[in-house]
């Protein structure tokens, strides 16, 4: 299956357990850890997920083969969260293979008694003598000649190798749909929201220039020039018998 893009992404949500064999698979720092990398994830599915992907692969780095065939295979079998069994090859003289993955596990009576004693926040990690859980384990199950594709319910899921669906087509296609709608009204020029927005920005211009205007009117109205000065009486009377005698004249 070909790549559609590659992305990588890189952040450090604080660790400090050494990467070495002994410190990474110590019993120690197991609780930190996990809860580290579940922060991981959940943090990278936020920023790597588009509303076009329909499924996502887990796949730790520490997997050295695979089939080819594997996504194909996990999708096949039409399942909101699947996960492979995984386990190791070895020497013939060490039996030839050792079962890897035992988080992939089925819930346990001893377990749940186990998780009742423990504070709430504790992690339960398997394959440690420190938690005896006895969950039958998804990795000591598998046989070897069996059908492949036998499908068993499990109550943990390990994160060696994992495929989750995050949404049925139907939800898929509901969110592009709403997204092209979204991008549509801001992509086109002549949508009623950018009509409305022209509008207001046009009568607010038209208010402002009708205030400036009348502003404008009242400092013409109330100036006065600076070298007139009041008209005195006497002034007045002698204007108004000059009009009187011009007007007798006239009238003669």
């Amino acid at each position: 299956m070909p790549y559609g893009e590659i992305s990588i992404i890189e952040k450090d949500f604080g660790q400090k357990v050494n990467q070495d064999v002994e410190s990474r698979h110590g019993f120690a720092a197991q609780a930190s850890r996990r809860k580290l990398m579940a922060q991981a994830r959940n943090w990278l599915l936020s920023a790597a997920l588009r509303p076009y992907h329909s499924w996502v692969y887990w796949r730790d780095v520490d997997v050295e083969t695979a089939p080819f065939t594997i996504l194909e295979d996990l999708m096949r079998h039409n399942k909101d969260v699947i996960v492979p069994n995984v386990w190791r090859p070895l020497p013939d003289w060490l039996g030839g293979e050792q079962p890897y993955d035992l988080n992939s596990w089925q819930e346990s009576e001893t377990a749940l008694a186990l998780a009742d004693t423990l504070d709430e926040d504790a992690v339960i990690v398997e394959g440690y003598a420190e938690y005896a859980t006895w969950r039958p384990h998804l990795a000591y199950l598998r046989d070897p000649y069996g059908d492949p594709d036998m499908e068993m319910d499990i109550d943990g899921v390990g994160g060696e190798m994992e495929e989750e669906r995050k949404a049925r087509e139907k939800e898929e296609q509901d969110k592009a749909d709403r997204m092209k709608k979204i991008k549509d009204q801001f992509a086109d020029p002549n949508s009623q929201w950018e009509k409305d927005k022209t509008d207001i920005q046009n009568e607010a211009l038209r208010e402002k220039k009708e205030k400036e205007k009348a502003e404008a009117q009242n400092v013409v109205e109330t100036q006065v020039p600076a070298d007139s000065k009041p008209e005195t009486k006497a002034e007045a009377k002698a204007d108004s018998k000059v009009e009187s005698k011009a007007d007798a004249v006239k009238a003669q």
